[in-house]
């Protein structure tokens, strides 16, 4: 149990609010979807639609190169091959129709990660009438950088991490922790760092001891859709590992000291490692609600480089963690995410100062795991 709050809004939010707060579904749809249609207006294609259409083309035998060796032949594609089967119909459309509904659907996945997160919430803590007005705020929040990973980049696997660990959370908040461990899992299937999300699957809202072999069951369901690839195509695994991006030299990595250029062997392995650990933390301590934006938060601190789709799912990572910590209180993680990663960091003067920016929110989540205590131990099955 938390400690009772200082200080708690009143019973209920003035009608006004309350009135703006029942069209949350509307304003949530058209706050993330006009910005992404407004980008495509002069028939401009997402930034890496030809990663998305090439590797489509190859999974369905559309190319010369064989369908079992897309990752060996061009392991600059990253993304999971569950999110190229869901985006395939869209993107065999002839452009523009194709790109358009491909960004319009991924634009109105975030006011589906609010509704999804308010479920959670009600289930977790009950009703409040607050609950509206904190996922109508956070959301608008969340819409400032959303439309950079629907429409700018338009990559559906970050958004489906997005989708499945909104959707886990509701499941984990009923108790159904097999659904969601399969869930964590597919999310992790289709994106690498969203591995360090698996731990979630082992917690126990309320109190409980951890279902650590929940989260082994997830790490499996990661591996399937992999398994075809890796077995079909021996040289996968190799090319996999051996590719490098650029370090940025406003990477918090250059606070470590690492140069700029070809990133290190270590980053990618410490990377997941310090996700995964850090959601960990947060079930082991009975805080799974901060497990998410935990998990995001670590990845982002070692991540070489820093476009800005990457801090859309930790800001929606951060409104689970609002909505799911206590009752009467305001997105304020939410709020923090954006002013930092969004104003902060680009207003900063310095490498140094955006770098340890991006690095921040790791820092405020290991500050909120340390008070934080364990629940109830009751075991509860997978």
């Amino acid at each position: 149990m938390h400690p009772a709050p200082r200080w708690s809004l009143p019973a209920a939010p003035p009608p006004r609010l309350a009135a703006v707060a029942r069209a949350r579904s509307v304003l949530l749809a058209a706050a993330a979807l006009v910005p992404a249609l407004v980008h495509l207006r002069d028939g401009a294609l997402p930034g890496d639609w030809p990663f998305l259409a090439g590797g489509v083309e190859v999974l369905l035998g559309r190319s010369g190169t064989a369908p079992l060796d897309l990752y060996a032949a061009s392991p600059a594609t990253q993304i999971g091959p569950l999110p190229l089967l869901v985006a395939a119909p869209l993107v065999l459309l002839p452009a523009p129709v194709g790109p358009a509904l491909l960004v319009a659907l991924l634009a109105l996945c975030l006011p589906a990660c609010c509704a999804l997160l308010e479920g959670s919430a009600r289930a977790a803590l009950g009703d409040s009438p607050w609950v509206p007005c904190a996922t109508l705020a956070g959301g608008l929040f969340a819409a400032v950088y959303w439309w950079r990973v629907a429409a700018e980049y338009a990559h559906p696997e970050d958004v489906l991490v997005a989708v499945a660990l909104c959707a886990a959370l509701r499941h984990l908040a009923h108790g159904r922790a097999g659904a969601a461990a399969v869930l964590l899992g597919l999310a992790a299937s289709g994106k690498p760092w969203a591995v360090g999300l698996v731990p979630l699957a082992a917690a126990v809202p309320g109190g409980g001891a951890p279902r650590w072999r929940c989260a082994a069951a997830a790490a499996l369901v990661a591996l399937l859709p992999w398994l075809p690839f890796l077995l079909g195509s021996p040289d996968t695994l190799g090319a996999l590992g051996g590719f490098r991006v650029d370090v940025w030299h406003t990477s918090p990595l250059g606070l470590l000291g690492v140069p700029a250029g070809p990133v290190p062997g270590w980053v990618r392995p410490a990377q997941f490692a310090a996700a995964g650990l850090t959601c960990a933390l947060a079930v082991a301590r009975g805080r799974w609600e901060l497990g998410a934006v935990g998990a995001i938060a670590a990845r982002l601190a070692l991540e070489p480089q820093a476009w800005d789709y990457y801090f859309a799912t930790l800001v929606v990572a951060a409104l689970a963690a609002d909505v799911l910590r206590r009752r009467h209180r305001g997105p304020w993680l939410t709020i923090a995410a954006v002013v930092v990663l969004h104003d902060a960091r680009w207003l900063a003067d310095g490498v140094a100062v955006v770098a340890a920016l991006q690095a921040l929110p790791l820092v405020v989540v290991l500050a909120l795991l340390v008070p934080g205590g364990s629940g109830r131990r009751a075991v509860a099955p997978c």
